[in-house]
């Protein structure tokens, strides 16, 4: 007889010790990815002339999207292109934020 907290499908997985060790791993391997795209940003925005999405969001102390909502609201200044990348300068952003946004 199937139990009605557990269903008996074939999509069901096991909330065993291998699949929580497994899960656990993944997680791992994505905190220590972020956690190096995190340090590399920080690094750059000591040194960079441009800054990209994730930078001047890791400034500003937003997120990504609230960096292209604030571009399209017109709170922060259009990015420029260069060579394929889009980019903002790093002295436009600084001057926003010490000026009071």
């Amino acid at each position: 007889m199937t139990s009605l907290l557990r269903p008996a499908h074939a999509g069901f997985v096991a909330d065993n010790d291998e699949a929580r060790e497994k899960r656990q791993t993944v997680a791992d391997m994505l905190n220590a990815r972020r956690k190096r795209k995190r340090e590399r940003i920080l690094k750059n925005l000591e040194t960079a002339a441009t800054w990209n999405a994730d930078e001047v969001a890791a400034y500003i102390g937003c997120h990504v999207a609230t960096v292209w909502r604030k571009v399209h609201s017109g709170d922060i200044p259009k990015p420029i292109k260069i060579v394929g990348r889009t980019v903002w300068r790093r002295a436009e952003i600084e001057a926003l934020i010490e000026g009071g946004e």
